[in-house]
């Protein structure tokens, strides 16, 4: 269960570059995913599904909103059952490379792991990926960072507007100890 946690940090970790700051183009992307959960020893593949219409940072060549693909598959997997798996999608932009990730993946959990897992296909016509459109395609970096600047000075002003609308006068707090007789005592 070791190796699949790490295997899993580290495709998840590589997938969440900054992905509203660039500029981003429709491509041609070769997806497939992959599925566990930490619950019992059953994984769930993909095949490499061919999906037009995704899109790519053009700066980072990233695939844009790459968790919304993985959420696919996991509203996919909860709907047959699976309570809680944990989903990750790989992807390339040829074929050839998205096959030789797929093949290295799979190998793992196949002949590396020595019949320690419980492999299932999810075949094309169960599961498809759908393509995702980026919420902020037209945003270039100017863009993004002023839309940022913009939205730091309202959280500033609104914090301006509490701050001055608090009481002034001091802080009422607990009546003292004692019932404010003197020396403490009543």
């Amino acid at each position: 269960m070791k190796l699949i946690k790490y295997i899993l940090i580290a495709v998840l970790t590589m997938g969440y570059a900054s992905q509203v700051s660039a500029k981003s183009k429709p491509v041609k992307a070769y997806l497939f995913g992959f599925a566990a959960s930490f619950n019992d020893s059953t994984v769930y593949f993909t095949g490499i599904q061919e999906v037009n219409g995704a899109y790519m940072q053009e700066k980072s060549k990233f695939l844009v909103n790459r968790d919304e693909y993985s959420h696919q598959l996991r509203n996919y997997l909860k709907a047959q059952g699976n309570n809680y798996p944990t989903c990750v999608t790989s992807y390339a932009y040829d074929l050839k490379h998205a096959q030789k990730e797929y093949d290295k993946m799979r190998k793992k959990y196949t002949v590396k792991a020595k019949n320690r897992f419980i492999v299932v296909d999810i075949k094309e016509t169960e599961f498809k990926y759908e393509a995702v459109t980026p919420d902020n395609d037209d945003m270039d970096d100017a863009d993004w960072k002023a839309s940022r600047k913009a939205k730091k000075a309202e959280l500033k002003a609104a914090r301006k507007a509490a701050k001055d609308k608090k009481p002034k006068g001091g802080h009422m707090g607990p009546p003292p100890m004692g019932g404010g007789m003197p020396g403490g005592q009543r």
